[in-house]
C-alpha cells in the first residue's frame, strides 16, 4: 500500500533534475537516477539534465542581464535558466571536490546572476505556482566525515535559492567509494537518495536541513 505520506499529486509536478558530475554513471548520477525513478512512480513529470553534456561557460560579470534579467551569453546555461525558473521543483546532484560543490554546479549557480537581478533590482515578481517551490541538493564524496564538507555547498544554495523565492531547500549526503556507482553494491546511495526525493511531493518540508544518512540515518 502506497505511504500516504508520498501520495501522488492532483497535478502533474514538473521537476527539474540535474547532475553536474563530470563523469557519466558516477556515484552522483546514480543517485539522482534513484531519486528521478522515486519521482516518476508517483506521476512526477522529471526532466533530467546532464551539465557535462551542455556547452556552458560561467559568469563574466559584464552586467548584461542588469538591465533585462537575462543572461546574453549565447550558450546552453541561458536557456536552462529558464527551466530552472519555470520548474516546480529543483534537484541538483553534485559531487564534492575540496569541500564544496563541483566546479561544473558552481559554473551553473554564478549563471544565476540573472535571478538576483530580477529580484532584487528590476523587482519583477516570481512566477506564480500551485504550490511552494523547492530545492533538492544530492551530494555525494569518499569520505566518511561527508557532512563537515557540505556546510559550504548549503551557503551558496542558501543565496542561491533567496534569489528565487525558494524558502525549502534540502541537502542530503552520501559517502560512497569512486569505483560504486551500482546502487545495489552501495545501498547507501538509494537509502539517501530516495526518501528526499519523495519528500518533494509532500506539502511541507523542514527548511535548510542537512542530513548524512551515512551518519544520522533518515528521520
Amino acid at each position: 500500500m502506497p505511504n500516504p505520506k508520498y501520495a501522488k499529486p492532483d497535478t502533474m509536478t514538473n521537476i527539474l533534475a540535474i547532475t553536474s558530475s563530470p563523469r557519466t554513471g558516477s556515484n552522483t548520477e546514480t543517485m539522482l537516477d534513484v531519486a528521478i525513478s522515486a519521482l516518476e512512480s508517483r506521476d512526477a513529470h522529471v526532466e533530467k539534465v546532464q551539465l557535462e553534456k551542455l556547452n556552458g561557460g560561467p559568469c563574466i560579470a559584464c552586467d548584461g542581464c542588469v538591465k533585462t534579467g537575462r543572461c546574453i551569453l549565447k550558450d546552453d546555461y541561458t536557456p536552462l535558466n529558464d527551466k530552472i525558473e519555470a520548474a516546480d521543483h529543483l534537484i541538483f546532484a553534485t559531487p564534492i571536490y575540496f569541500g564544496s560543490m563541483c566546479a561544473q554546479l558552481k559554473s551553473l549557480i554564478d549563471r544565476g546572476q540573472p535571478f538576483f537581478e530580477k529580484k532584487y533590482n528590476l523587482k519583477q515578481p516570481s512566477p506564480t505556482r500551485p504550490t511552494e517551490k523547492k530545492c533538492l541538493v544530492l551530494t555525494c564524496g569518499g569520505f566518511k566525515k561527508i557532512d563537515e564538507y557540505v556546510k559550504n555547498i548549503e551557503q551558496i544554495m542558501q543565496i542561491y535559492c533567496r534569489c528565487q523565492d525558494i524558502n525549502t531547500l534540502k541537502l542530503i549526503s552520501a559517502t560512497a567509494a569512486r569505483e560504486t556507482t551500482n546502487p545495489a553494491h552501495n545501498p547507501m546511495l538509494a537509502k539517501a537518495a530516495m526518501p528526499a526525493s519523495m519528500r518533494l511531493l509532500r506539502t511541507t518540508l523542514a527548511p535548510n536541513q542537512v542530513q548524512n544518512p551515512a551518519a544520522k540515518g533518515i528521520t
